[in-house]
């Protein structure tokens, strides 16, 4: 790629990033904050991080976050930082598999425009998804290096499996594309010495290992990590997520219809189909196999969660990249096909992200001072004398941001799981609040009216009485 290309396309990426970053001044969402504040106290505590971080997830992206934090001062900054990484992240990658496959710029354009307004349908919750598919990508990246038969391949095998295992070690269900690449290497090294084949496992297996050790500097035993990533989650999957959920999208295939991205999978699947029977293309062939696969993977998770589609993407990269090149080169008359989507798309990119700017704009002067939601939280604890919040949206922004020294009791989550769970950590903090008598705390509106029956949570309903409402909040006090 010459220098004026490579200008291009890190503006390009650049100019998404940014304004798909604009979302983080729209609303002050949860999950982003459940991250940033776990990772200011794990960074900042010598307890390991199941104890202070009570979540389902590894701890790749906590470690991430945690690195921006270190760095650049633990404030509403760094959390933005954060944000627009993992949005860089994962657009860059995306743009190094495509011009992997097809290096011409005005194709790659027209894929990061269509993936683009589909992520302006994304909240802020996405940052870890967006990080997930980032690290996904550089290893599918390293693949089609293999796939091409360029020189090096074990060190590309390393380098694959390195990424693919700091994806592990953020979202575990990255492990599902594994068994995907072996079967593929086993069908492309068909042809190639049984020797070979052993070398690439040995060099998968090497590559893999790297972040797992991470896991043993970070006092993360296996045993722990698998039951808060695959018990206590199988347990949150059979628990929360409602089984109509693995076939009824609603919010995806709204996201999908704006974007267009609805209409145009059937087009990519059909003309990279043509395009790898006509080029015998492995990675290509590979490519669609893929996402196929992976939208498999993405109903068995089952929830209506627009993030969660992003798992597909970096193999709906590699096939769009083919896409592109028979529709376009080959067949002018598809050029409508593309273009009237695009501006389609663009029209719905600018009105998605029209209120995150406008948002941004409102608060020129003090962009990246405390959320004003965020005050009048703590103006109201202060006032009425209030020191514990149980679960909520809200809280993990308030420790964060306000350097909050007795942060305990709310342990960084608004899973219910661990209050239905009655998971020890949890119990033994809540105990102390309960026979404190008169005391008075908020709790999440959702976690008090819902139906979890375990011990601690019969006993904060016998033992405590509400006196109140503030926002998302009962105000309850200790009988």
């Amino acid at each position: 790629m010459t220098f004026t290309k490579l200008i291009t396309v890190s503006s390009i990426i650049i100019f998404f990033t940014i304004f798909l970053g604009f979302r983080f001044f729209y609303a002050l969402e949860s999950d982003h904050g459940i991250y940033f504040s776990g990772s200011y106290y794990w960074f900042n505590s010598d307890l390991p991080f199941y104890e202070i971080v009570k979540d389902i997830k590894p701890p790749g992206y906590y470690l991430f976050l945690g690195s921006i934090g270190f760095l650049f001062d633990w404030n509403y900054f760094s959390a933005y930082i954060g944000y627009i990484c993992s949005i860089f992240l994962f657009i860059s990658s995306s743009a190094l598999v495509f011009l992997k496959i097809n290096k011409n710029i005005n194709h790659l354009i027209v894929y990061l425009i269509i993936t683009s307004t589909f992520m302006s349908f994304l909240s802020t919750n996405s940052g870890i998804a967006l990080f997930q598919g980032g690290l996904l990508n550089i290893g599918l990246f390293f693949h089609i290096k293999i796939f091409n038969k360029e020189p090096h391949a074990m060190l590309y095998v390393i380098l694959s499996y390195l990424f693919i295992g700091f994806a592990i070690i953020s979202r575990i269900d990255s492990i599902l594309i594994i068994p995907l690449l072996w079967f593929g290497i086993l069908i492309f090294y068909n042809n190639y010495s049984f020797g070979k084949t052993i070398k690439y496992f040995f060099c998968a297996l090497l590559g893999l290992l790297t972040p797992l050790v991470i896991l043993f500097f970070l006092k993360i035993s296996i045993s722990e990590f698998i039951f808060y990533n695959f018990e206590l989650a199988a347990i949150y999957k059979e628990t929360y997520l409602s089984k109509i959920g693995f076939i009824y999208k609603p919010k995806v295939i709204d996201a999908m219809s704006g974007s267009a991205l609805l209409f145009l999978i059937p087009v990519i699947l059909y003309n990279a189909y043509l395009t790898v029977k006509e080029n015998k293309n492995f990675s290509q062939l590979f490519g669609v196999a893929g996402l196929l696969f992976m939208i498999c993977v993405y109903l068995w998770i089952g929830t209506d969660r627009i993030y969660h589609l992003l798992v597909i993407f970096p193999f709906l990269t590699i096939v769009f990249a083919t896409a592109c090149q028979n529709i376009i080169n080959t067949q002018k008359s598809y050029r409508f096909l593309i273009i009237a989507p695009v501006l389609m798309v663009l029209l719905v990119f600018v009105q998605n992200l029209m209120p995150s700017a406008y948002s941004a704009y409102e608060k020129k002067q003090n962009i990246f001072s405390i959320p004003i939601e965020v005050i009048e939280l703590e103006d109201y604890m202060s006032q009425n004398k209030i020191e514990h919040i149980v679960s909520g949206d809200i809280k993990a922004w308030f420790h964060v941001l306000k350097k909050d020294n007795n942060p305990k009791l709310s342990h960084f989550h608004n899973l219910y799981l661990f209050f239905n769970y009655d998971d020890a950590h949890v119990k033994n903090d809540l105990n102390k609040l309960l026979n404190t008598r008169e005391k008075i705390f908020l709790i999440d509106i959702g976690l008090l009216d819902s139906k979890i029956s375990t011990p601690i949570m019969v006993d904060i309903k016998s033992k405590t009485k509400t006196i109140g409402q503030y926002k998302d909040y009962y105000i309850q006090a200790v009988k």
